[in-house]
C-alpha cells in the first residue's frame, strides 16, 4: 500500500519511537551495571542454594560447606543491593517519568490519529 505521507508507515513509527528506546535503555543499562553485584547476585545465589538443598548427589557436608560459602557471598551481595537501592529507585522514576513525559505527545498520539485516519480512509473507500 501506498504512503501519501498522511500516515506512518512502520519505519516512520519507529523512527519516532527511537530517541525514546535510547534514552530508556541508556538508564537501563545503568540500573543493570548497579544491580550486577547485587540484586542479580542475591537472587542467583537464592537459587544456587535452593538447588543445592535438592540435590541429592551432595553429602550433607558438602551441601554445608557449599550453602555457607553461599550465604557468605549473599551477605556482600545484599550489601551492595542496599547500597545501590536509592539510585536504582532513583534511575527508573527518572525513566517513568521521562516516559510519561515524552511517550503519549512524541510517538503514542502520532501513531494514533494515524490509525484513526487509516481507519477513517479505508471505511470511506470500503462503503
Amino acid at each position: 500500500m501506498e504512503n501519501n505521507n498522511r500516515f506512518l508507515s512502520s519505519e516512520e513509527e519507529m523512527k519516532l519511537l527511537a530517541p525514546i528506546d535510547e534514552h530508556i535503555a541508556k538508564i537501563q543499562e545503568q540500573i543493570n551495571e548497579l544491580r550486577k553485584d547485587g540484586t542479580d547476585k542475591v537472587i542467583s545465589l537464592t537459587n544456587h542454594m535452593a538447588i543445592i538443598r535438592e540435590n541429592a548427589n551432595y553429602t550433607k557436608l558438602e551441601k554445608a560447606q557449599m550453602i555457607a560459602e553461599d550465604k557468605k557471598n549473599l551477605e556482600a551481595a545484599k550489601l551492595v543491593e542496599s547500597k545501590n537501592k536509592d539510585q536504582v529507585n532513583k534511575l527508573i522514576s527518572e525513566a517513568v517519568t521521562y516516559l510519561d513525559q515524552n511517550y503519549d505527545k512524541d510517538y503514542y498520539l502520532k501513531v494514533l490519529e494515524s490509525c484513526k485516519g487509516e481507519k477513517q480512509e479505508e471505511e470511506t473507500r470500503y462503503k
